[in-house]
């Protein structure tokens, strides 16, 4: 039997909040998948980047699945952005014990499609799959996430159809730390999955896994207020993707 591994970063902050607030959407997020996991042999390790009060303090959810990393706010002043998820990603993806590595974020949780999917043999280690995720319409505190309606955006280009925001990027174990995972360096809003996916495809098959199971992936919705503490770079976003080695980080890494 398979063992996923999901991996979040996540912060206890006010990150827009306007409605809800990031530990909100993360207690229920992981509530829905939890619900949706059946008996798959499962792990979620949340990355704490730099919480004043740490999530796992807070969370109020107790299953012993659930395992948490905390990088101290000491760590994360050593960047150049509070937004960072790259390395909090790769670090858990380092310390995960199953034999696939799923990154999910923390206001995104899955449907029971994907867990039934995953524990058939359909599911192989000699591929590497990504998902876009469904947006729903409306989601405040009062709102059951159940009763929401909810539509996939199917408006990206086909032939990158990656190219969308993430629903889930599911990695055998493996590879993710032959590849030594997201490029650290590149730590630039929209656009870290298809630059991490461009190089896993230089030596392994990526399957169109949304497509395959109807994009069971729902992001909860909220407010943006900005998009503060996220770097934009459009010049560096679109040049010589295709050039990319297989392995970008240093040695250290994660």
């Amino acid at each position: 039997m398979k063992k996923l591994s999901l991996v979040i970063a996540s912060k206890n902050d006010l990150y827009n909040a306007k409605h809800t607030t990031p530990l909100f959407r993360l207690q229920t997020s992981l509530r829905q998948t939890l619900s949706n996991s059946g008996n798959t042999d499962l792990e979620i390790i949340i990355v704490d980047y730099g919480s004043n009060e740490k999530i796992e303090n807070v969370l109020g959810i107790n299953d012993k699945r659930i395992k948490f990393i905390y990088i101290d706010e000491a760590e994360c002043t050593k960047y150049d952005t509070p937004f960072n998820e790259v390395k909090c990603i790769n670090r858990g993806a380092k310390n995960a014990t199953g034999n696939f590595v799923g990154r999910l974020d923390q206001d995104t949780y899955i449907g029971k499609e994907f867990f039934d999917w995953f524990n058939t043999d359909d599911c192989t280690l000699n591929n590497f799959y990504f998902s876009g995720r469904q947006e729903s319409k409306y989601f405040y505190n009062d709102t059951i996430p159940s009763e929401l309606t909810y539509k996939h955006n199917l408006y990206y280009p086909k032939r990158n159809w990656f190219k969308t925001m993430v629903g889930i990027l599911l990695v055998p174990t493996q590879t993710w730390i032959e590849s030594r995972g997201y490029n650290e360096e590149n730590i630039f809003f929209n656009h870290m999955e298809h630059e991490f996916i461009t190089r896993l495809k230089h030596k392994h098959t990526l399957i169109n896994l949304g497509s395959k199971l109807g994009f069971p992936f729902y992001h909860l919705h909220h407010d943006r207020d900005s998009c503060e503490g996220r770097k934009w770079n459009k010049q560096k976003k679109n040049a010589g993707l295709r050039n990319q080695p297989f392995i970008v980080n240093k040695e250290i890494w994660g």
